[in-house]
């Protein structure tokens, strides 16, 4: 983590070494300390993932605009690309109920920063409007039970379905036909660049970098990550 690199800026100042020390970090956390973006005493440069995340670092931190550069992170276009075996095996891995549409997946850990509660409010209005709307959720995390309760009391059964943790998260993009992603905390998330990669559109919150790669309306649609907006 971030408390190395006072550590390791000592050791090569004391070293005298030429070495040039680069943070990378892709979310932004004000309470951090400026000095893991900026250590004193020797050369160095910070790397961020989005434009969101420097902007911050600048502005918090009053660190100069020419330290910190961006650069957008990529994603497995091998891996994350659709075939029909793949997606024959996805919706294998991941079966909606007949003639179901708009099929939405979210992948994610279960924890309050992922805002899976909102997401199965959205769902409850959402399948008023489109009936055959069905939501794959994949993951695990310390929310996970709640979260099933909270479907089954708001009676989503036939709407929501929980799968496990995978570490082969390309066969859920082929089983949908959009992501979500309610975050109320993120860099520059991988699913989206994933999802894009298998040709999905998003919906998403104004969270990070995410109006940086979501173009609206056309590649996806964005909202304020508030409770309101997101439903």
């Amino acid at each position: 983590g971030f408390h190395v690199i006072p550590f390791a800026a000592k050791c090569i100042s004391e070293a005298g070494l030429k070495t040039v020390l680069c943070p990378k970090t892709g979310t932004f956390v004000p309470w951090f300390n400026p000095a893991w973006y900026k250590p004193e005493g020797i050369n160095s440069r910070c790397i961020t993932i989005t434009a969101f995340t420097k902007k911050s670092i600048v502005e918090e931190f009053k660190i100069p605009d020419e330290h910190v550069q961006v650069l957008y992170q990529g994603t497995d276009i091998k891996r994350f690309t659709s075939s029909p075996e793949n997606k024959a095996e996805g919706l294998k891995r991941y079966p909606a109920p007949p003639e179901s549409w708009p099929v939405f997946v979210h992948i994610g850990t279960y924890d309050n920063r992922k805002n899976q509660d909102i997401i199965l409010q959205a769902v409850d209005v959402v399948r008023k409007a489109y009936p055959k709307m069905y939501l794959h959720l994949v993951g695990k995390g310390e929310t996970e039970e709640a979260m099933k309760k909270m479907a089954e009391d708001m009676g989503l059964q036939s709407h929501v379905c929980f799968n496990s943790f995978t570490t082969e998260p390309n066969y859920v993009f082929e089983a949908a036909d959009a992501v979500l992603l309610a975050s109320s905390v993120e860099g520059l998330p991988n699913v989206l660049l994933e999802g894009y990669a298998m040709e999905k559109a998003a919906v998403s919150t104004i969270v990070g970098g995410t109006p940086e790669i979501v173009v609206e309306g056309k590649t996806g649609f964005l909202c304020q990550p508030d409770r309101k907006s997101v439903v």
